[in-house]
């Protein structure tokens, strides 16, 4: 007993902001505060980062892969077409145009009409939306007076989810929020119903 009270009586100087301490736990504490262990551990997970950035990157891969799939060119293709001709139909929007079929440029892929006004609708076939690119179309579509909207759909064209845009989060898809896509539902495979009347012409630059 007279050893641990002469211990406790020791000062410990807090490897994070330096401040002597009394430790609580003979086990070696070094850290003063719960604000200095945060400090410490956002340190150490930076660090580990910083040295690991390739296997991070693909452990991110094969979780994102695992999870959500695999998507190309043509799945995205294909997930607009969806949605352009039955998922927003189903969900209630009118007066549906695929303006990224008119200009494969332009920061979002539908415009269409719910409640009496006209929305934006950025389809993607990732589970996260944002970037430069993304918050371009959230400016604009402020710019617009505009509410914008993303449109998650899987790479498997199996379920998708509706989602506001947010300039400052970005859009993030939770496996939560997916709903199944219905064939059955969608004119038996996958579509029903026709888009807004629009030009057909070639995919511009």
């Amino acid at each position: 007993m007279g050893g641990s009270s002469k211990w406790k009586k020791v000062p410990v100087k807090c490897v994070v902001c330096g401040v002597f301490f009394i430790r609580k736990a003979h086990w070696g504490e070094r850290l003063c505060s719960r604000d200095c262990s945060r400090k410490q551990h956002t340190f150490l997970h930076a660090r580990y980062v910083e040295r690991n950035k390739e296997h991070i990157r693909q452990y991110a891969a094969s979780w994102k892969y695992k999870v959500w799939g695999k998507s190309n060119k043509d799945v995205a293709k294909r997930a607009e077409e969806i949605a352009a001709n039955g998922i927003l139909p189903g969900l209630g929007l009118s007066r549906v145009v695929h303006v990224s079929k008119l200009r494969r440029l332009v920061p979002f892929d539908i415009v269409g009409m719910t409640n009496g006004e006209r929305v934006l609708v950025d389809v993607t076939t990732s589970y996260c939306k944002s970037g430069p690119y993304y918050k371009t179309a959230v400016s604009l579509a402020n710019a617009l007076g505009m509410k914008l909207f993303v449109l998650f759909v899987k790479p498997d064209l199996s379920q998708f989810a509706m989602k506001p845009a947010s300039k400052a989060r970005g859009a993030y898809c939770s496996t939560r929020d997916l709903q199944a896509i219905v064939p059955n539902k969608l004119g038996g495979n996958g579509l029903v119903g026709a888009t807004t009347a629009v030009s057909d012409r070639s995919q511009e630059p």
